[in-house]
């Protein structure tokens, strides 16, 4: 794994959220103990409606634990509304 970005809550401290190349949107609910991958498992269906996992930077609101953003390889800003599933 490549890790391009990584993104701690403001809300919620014990959720982290990483944006990884080919790898897609990964968090942890407990600090970074165990991790759980956001992505289905057929990255043509996960995150972006096809455009897989080849994410750079991601970055949580402040104010919503729930809401995080995420930019990819094509250039697109999306956004998550539960905690980075899709």
């Amino acid at each position: 794994m490549v890790n391009i970005d990584a993104e701690i809550s403001k809300k919620d401290p014990n959720l982290i959220y990483l944006a990884l190349a080919d790898m897609g949107i990964w968090r942890s609910l407990n600090k970074g103990k165990t991790w759980e991958n956001c992505n289905t498992d057929d990255a043509k269906y996960g995150w972006g409606n096809g455009r897989g996992g080849n994410f750079h930077s991601i970055a949580s609101d402040p104010s919503r634990s729930n809401v995080v953003w995420v930019t990819c390889k094509e250039g697109y800003i999306l956004k998550s509304t539960n905690k980075g599933e899709r």
